[in-house]
């Protein structure tokens, strides 16, 4: 799937894949409703499938990922860095936050740009101004804003390194 689509083709839309031949089952007569899968040439006449193997696959396109709290390796340990502040233990809050980042860079689940985002939803969380982890004011506001493709690959390259001693600060 992932070389299927050129650039900028993906888009929100439901695959219906059956046992049967695609003769058999004619796509334009497929429609998910809140009822499951059924068939029909509109929306007023719909009908149950025939039995049949099949699988439907959602595929959602988001401008910005908005799941990374999900993640446990990141969720974790700010979870734990906003109890440790809301305990007034700023060190330790500070470590697990840190701690929070580090996974975030490391995260093979998040591209380049929703690490940024995710380290400035962090900073946001914690109450942080996060610019200096990110390489400034103007830095912050892109990840947190919605990026064009133009526009991310005019970002400057991430110097690893330098977050990283941002982080242990």
């Amino acid at each position: 799937m992932h070389d299927t689509f050129a650039a900028g083709t993906l888009r929100d839309e439901y695959f219906f894949l059956s046992s049967k031949r695609q003769v058999d089952v004619p796509p334009n007569t497929i429609w998910v409703t809140d009822d499951g899968v059924r068939t029909g040439a509109s929306a007023a006449g719909l009908k149950q499938l025939d039995p049949q193997d099949y699988l439907v696959l959602q595929i959602e396109v988001a401008d910005e990922r908005d799941d990374w709290r999900s993640l446990s390796a990141i969720a974790e340990p700010l979870e734990a860095a906003l109890q440790a502040k809301f305990e007034g233990d700023d060190n330790k809050s500070k470590l697990l936050v840190s701690q929070a980042k580090l996974a975030a860079i490391k995260s093979p689940d998040l591209t380049r740009l929703d690490m940024q985002r995710v380290i400035a939803g962090i900073d946001k969380e914690m109450g942080a101004p996060g610019a200096a982890a990110l390489g400034g004011e103007s830095a912050l506001k892109r990840a947190v804003s919605r990026v064009s493709k133009a526009e991310a690959a005019a970002l400057p390259p991430l110097d690893e390194d330098a977050l990283l001693s941002t982080l242990s600060a």
